[in-house]
């Protein structure tokens, strides 16, 4: 899909916002509360209708869709 969009020069139909962070070994400390602040208005994640975490531990080859 957005290979299509991409070559066809059209806008996507969805506003994709992404956010890695690397702490997931020691727990992701403080991921809440900077997606809660980001949420706010003027925030990284303004406007965002929602928030996917995924986690792929590091023996496994696909992605866990952990929290929505």
């Amino acid at each position: 899909m957005l290979q299509y969009h991409h070559e066809k020069k059209h806008p996507l139909p969805v506003n994709l916002v992404f956010c890695f962070e690397g702490m997931e070994e020691s727990g992701s400390e403080g991921l809440d509360e900077l997606v809660r602040r980001e949420s706010l208005k003027g925030g990284y994640f303004d406007g965002v209708d929602c928030v996917c975490i995924v986690s792929t531990p590091e023996h496994r080859t696909k992605l866990w869709l952990t929290h929505i």
